[in-house]
């Protein structure tokens, strides 16, 4: 430790410019969660522990479809286990509805479980930089911004909604203008101590009777009986290629039908027409690559634009709404050859239309025309109106160790997201 302490130049494990050169690639719809995320991939950390960082600074910059109420699923590979499995962590309807349907929050529990396996960094570490900009403020990005706007008469309905994301004189806070979520910096500071506490400790009764004293039905025996679930999800064989997508999506096998089926002389969009399109939901997601080869796309649901709108008193967080069956949400997906475990594509696709058929024509085009991320996201919904609304992020990297020449990412250029290559010149 003398000789590190010794050299000034050295980086130490966990502190960002750890890793040089090629860092690795991030895609998601809000601008600072996707800075925090490199932070993490800067210090040396996994693409999962990228995930973790991501998706809690969501949680306080976009709580418009990443509310820590709601759940999701997460598709991992790491290159150095040599292995991948999908973490399912939906969020079920609280088994009392009460006057407010609500579901049971499964985020916690499934960024959690997705760490312990694949993680580097400590999950203390990981969730220092949500809290500090829910503690000290953020700047409002156009993508909450533009969300705010749509759910104004809802949040208005609901007295710490309002002093959550309100001016003093009564209007909806704008892009550039600052918020701060103290409660919600609070609970996450719990988070970091002792997660499971989230679920089987005081603080989930707190959470409880929070929940219930703005009338959900949510119990502390909800949140102890939500589990994470891995699996090795749902996989199609694409030649030397594996499509790996959650059994959790009504629509996979249908899905994944059409990629097996597709010819290469298709164009990506006849292939995501195959795909029968149904209702669905406000989400978010993301891709996330790292530097030794290692992938994650999530993607979350609060089951409708900032979930309820009702905020549980004393914690800063958005209840979600329950589940609606047959209504799709938000769906990630990842290609991976699984002979020399090298990540091909990681992506996630969310917003009004079919998501899923977007995300599919995305992966298509980087699979069979070798486009890079940002044709194949802007291209994803050409031809089909009825995915017009859904947005895509992805990173594609070409076959080899990654870099930053073989790899791109995108964000939906119909959302207001953002994209990074760490270590590009």
């Amino acid at each position: 430790m003398t000789a590190l302490a010794a050299c000034g130049d050295t980086k130490q494990v966990g502190t960002i410019g750890y890793v040089q050169g090629f860092v690795g690639a991030v895609a998601g719809d809000e601008p600072m969660a996707v800075l925090a995320a490199q932070d993490v991939l800067s210090a040396g950390g996994s693409a999962a522990d990228a995930a973790v960082t991501l998706y809690f600074s969501l949680a306080v910059t976009l709580p418009s479809t990443a509310s820590l109420g709601g759940g999701g699923s997460c598709i991992v590979v790491d290159h150095q286990r040599k292995g991948y499995d999908v973490v399912d962590f939906p969020a079920p309807a609280a088994v009392q509805p009460g006057a407010l349907p609500v579901a049971v929050p499964a985020n916690a529990r499934g960024m959690f479980s997705l760490q312990a396996k694949y993680g580097r960094l400590r999950w203390e570490s990981l969730l220092a930089a949500p809290e500090r900009m829910a503690r000290e403020g953020f700047l409002v990005s156009r993508a909450l911004a533009t969300d705010l706007a749509k759910a104004a008469p809802l949040l208005a309905n609901d007295d710490e909604a309002r002093q959550m994301f309100f001016r003093a004189d009564g209007r909806v806070l704008n892009e550039g203008e600052r918020a701060t979520n103290h409660q919600l910096a609070s609970l996450f500071a719990s988070l970091r101590r002792s997660p499971g506490d989230f679920y089987t400790g005081q603080l989930g009764r707190q959470l409880a009777a929070a929940a219930q004293a703005v009338g959900a039905g949510l119990t502390a025996e909800d949140l102890r009986d939500v589990r994470a679930q891995l699996s090795p999800g749902a996989t199609f064989d694409l030649g030397s290629d594996l499509a790996v997508l959650p059994q959790s999506r009504a629509d996979t096998a249908q899905w994944g039908a059409a990629l097996v089926k597709r010819k290469s002389s298709e164009r990506p969009q006849a292939v995501a027409e195959r795909v029968a399109r149904g209702a669905s939901v406000p989400g978010t997601g993301f891709g996330i690559i790292d530097s030794s080869g290692g992938g994650v796309a999530c993607a979350f649901t609060a089951n409708g634009l900032f979930g309820t709108g009702r905020v549980a008193q004393g914690t800063g967080m958005l209840l979600a709404a329950a589940p609606v069956p047959g209504v799709m949400p938000a769906v990630p997906a990842m290609v991976l050859n699984p002979n020399v475990q090298e990540v091909r594509f990681v992506g996630a696709a969310s917003g009004g239309g079919d998501p899923g058929a977007a995300l599919m024509s995305a992966l298509a085009a980087v699979e069979d025309d070798d486009k890079k991320a940002a044709d194949a996201v802007a291209g994803a919904a050409a031809g089909l109106p009825e995915a017009a609304a859904s947005r895509v992020d992805a990173v594609a990297c070409l076959s080899g160790s990654p870099t930053a020449v073989r790899c791109t990412a995108a964000s939906d250029p119909k959302g207001y997201g953002y994209s990074i290559v760490i270590g590009k010149r």
